[in-house]
């Protein structure tokens, strides 16, 4: 009996003795754990620091070792992609987006970032495609607002109008949209492009989100939008409207859209030296140089006195590599220059 009640007491011993270790075990991992999430806490706040100081490369660095820590953590990678996306690295700003929802499926800003992303590399098959997975998880104003973005690249005016519209019922704070309304009316009426615009002016409390316009250049394109279309309602001459909407889009950055209408201004004059230095302009952005410098000869033939001519004939000598004409070219713009009025 006594050695029974012996083997009992050693065996509830070894019983208690397991489940210490056990214990033990589970709230060493436990401690473990935490020390790693607080250890990458640390890297992922020294990662923000440098972020909002804009040291995007120091950024890159810290985020990478938060996720070492921590691999799969969506907000980490969804950082690390803007960090490429703002340093333009886009190849690993992509894979970190995709990495983003892999896991965590309904991370909607990483779609909608993705989506800018290809908008910005021209892949609007892609930016389409990516923006409508965005509607899966949110109706947010900002993805209806890109799906017009990218059918305006497109050229589809009817769906892009109808997306804007979209974006500006569900904010109508959103004041980039009601700006692509009115680019989007300019081209086929300027009056009411001159009313959206002024709309738009009238907006004065839309916070830019991140990769979207600043202010102070959306504000700057509303203004430039409401004075071409007050200058292209005021004239029938078609070449002349034509060139302004070139000029518009040059301005604005939409090098393929200022192609296309400074091509149709020279098609109704061919004669018009301003719609061949717009195109040629157009021509020099897309980095089309030889077709540039064809354009900026036309435009020289018809006006050989003109200095802003051979300012843009020394800049696209000088990207072909013709330093000498380059310099030429330069000299010949300086002289040509007005003098000051006395």
């Amino acid at each position: 009996m006594g050695r029974k009640i012996k083997n009992f007491i050693f065996g509830f011993l070894i019983l208690a003795l397991s489940l210490l270790i056990a214990i033990g075990g589970y709230w060493g991992w436990q401690k473990a754990t935490a020390g790693i999430k607080d250890l990458s806490r640390g890297y992922e706040l020294r990662g923000d620091n440098y972020y909002n100081n804009q040291n995007y490369p120091q950024a890159i660095l810290a985020y990478q070792k938060a996720l070492s820590l921590q691999p799969k953590n969506p907000t980490l990678h969804f950082r690390l992609a803007n960090c490429y996306h703002l340093n333009k690295n886009y190849l690993e700003a992509e894979k970190k987006y995709k990495e983003t929802f892999h896991w965590e499926e309904e991370f909607w800003e990483a779609y909608l970032n993705l989506g800018l992303l290809y908008l910005k590399t021209n892949k609007y098959n892609e930016a389409e495609s990516i923006l409508k997975r965005a509607l899966n998880f949110n109706q947010s104003d900002l993805i209806y607002h890109q799906l017009g973005h990218c059918y305006f690249l497109k050229q589809d005016w009817q769906k892009a109008r109808e997306y804007f519209q979209k974006a500006e019922e569900i904010n109508p704070k959103n004041q980039e949209a009601s700006w692509f309304l009115g680019v989007g009316l300019l081209i086929s009426d300027s009056q009411r492009a001159t009313n959206q615009f002024t709309k738009a002016s009238l907006i004065k409390d839309w916070e830019p989100p991140l990769f979207f316009q600043t202010k102070e250049v959306l504000e700057n394109k509303i203004q430039l939008g409401k004075n071409t279309a007050l200058e292209v309602s005021k004239t029938k001459n078609k070449a002349y409207q034509n060139n302004l909407l070139g000029k518009f889009f040059t301005e604005i950055g939409f090098y393929n859209l200022a192609l296309e209408y400074s091509k149709k201004a020279t098609n109704f004059d061919p004669q018009y030296r301003d719609g061949w230095l717009v195109q040629g302009i157009a021509y020099y952005y897309l980095e089309d140089y030889n077709l540039a410098l064809n354009s900026f000869k036309e435009a020289e033939k018809l006006d050989p006195m003109h200095s802003k001519t051979y300012l843009w004939l020394s800049k696209v000598y000088d990207k072909l590599g013709e330093e000498n004409r380059s310099k030429e070219s330069l000299e010949k713009s300086k002289l040509l220059e007005e003098e000051p009025k006395t």
